[in-house]
Formats: C-alpha cells, sequence, structure tokens
C-alpha cells in the first residue's frame, strides 16, 4: 500500500512537470521565470486543520494556505505576519495586537473577535 502511493506520487510530479514544460512558450531569450513550484511526496497525515495538524506535511500545506501570527525565515528566525505586536510578562497570558488591511477570502476583515 504504502509503494503504491509513494508510486503514485512520483507519477503525479512527473506528470506535473511534463504539463508545465510543455507549457512552456518557444522564447529563447534566456529569460527565467519569477514563479516558485513547490511539490511534496506525501500527504498529511491529519486533516487539514491549523490546531490538529502537528506532523511536517501538513504543516507545509497548512502554511501555503493559511497566515499565521507569526512566520518563520529559512535561519528559523520569527518574523511577525499577521500580528503587529505580540507581548506577554509572565509567559502565560499573551496580547496580540492584530496588523490593519488583513481580510478573510469573503472580504470580512481580520478582528480578534473573528
Amino acid at each position: 500500500m504504502r509503494i503504491t502511493r509513494v508510486a503514485t506520487a512520483v507519477v503525479a510530479v512527473g506528470l506535473a512537470a511534463g504539463m508545465l514544460t510543455a507549457c512552456s512558450s518557444g522564447d529563447s531569450s534566456g529569460r527565467g521565470g519569477s514563479g516558485v513550484v513547490n511539490a511534496w511526496a506525501v500527504e498529511p497525515q491529519n486533516p487539514l486543520i491549523p490546531t490538529n495538524t502537528g506532523e511536517s506535511q501538513g504543516g507545509r500545506v497548512l502554511d501555503s494556505l493559511f497566515a499565521g501570527l507569526v512566520s518563520y525565515d529559512a535561519a528559523g528566525n520569527v518574523h511577525n505576519e499577521v500580528a503587529e505586536s505580540i507581548e506577554t510578562t509572565d509567559g502565560r497570558t499573551f496580547t496580540v495586537k492584530l496588523k490593519d488591511g488583513w481580510t478573510f477570502t469573503d472580504g470580512t476583515p481580520v478582528t480578534a473577535a473573528s
């Protein structure tokens, strides 16, 4: 069963790469693309619910779908993403101020109450 999933994933990535190559233009000017293509060869083990995905592959998918209060760069440094500031005096109770301008896909503003 596991071999079948791996084989299916390898074939899917190969087909996707082939389709991307077939869609390229005949332009030979040497200009590179500016897009990024990510492909993962495993499946998330848990549902794609942010509070229920603790394994790495589900986390990678969720990172592509949702913005968090903070994000991490390639060096592992923390950067505020949706949070403007996060403050605590005791390490147990936090005050988070959200950045303005964040909305849900339906256009509703993101607020502390939402």
